[in-house]
């Protein structure tokens, strides 16, 4: 987690930083990797240390926090299922 934040977690951000990549007559929209990004740990730690009135933001932290784990969960639903997939393709199961 901390080096994420050294790397340019943002608070907020309400755009993506978008740059369009030409490549002859077309040009593609990329998200720009340079630019700062919003860190969905780092978003809640903000709303719950630092905000003006921690009871307002309350159900933005809840929202927030469970975003975060349902993200999680479902990430490692699909990596048990994958490794499931394949482990029985392999014939070690």
């Amino acid at each position: 987690t901390a080096p994420i934040l050294f790397l340019g977690a943002a608070f907020f951000l309400p755009n993506l930083p978008v740059v369009d990549l030409c490549i002859g007559d077309y040009c593609i929209p990329m998200i720009n990797p340079a630019e700062q990004f919003m860190y969905l740990a780092y978003h809640i730690f903000i709303l719950a240390t630092q905000s003006s009135n921690p009871t307002l933001t309350l159900p933005i932290q809840y929202g927030s926090t469970l975003v975060l784990i349902a993200i999680t969960f479902l990430l490692n639903i699909t990596a048990i299922y994958f490794r499931y997939k394949y482990r029985k393709a392999l014939g070690k199961i």
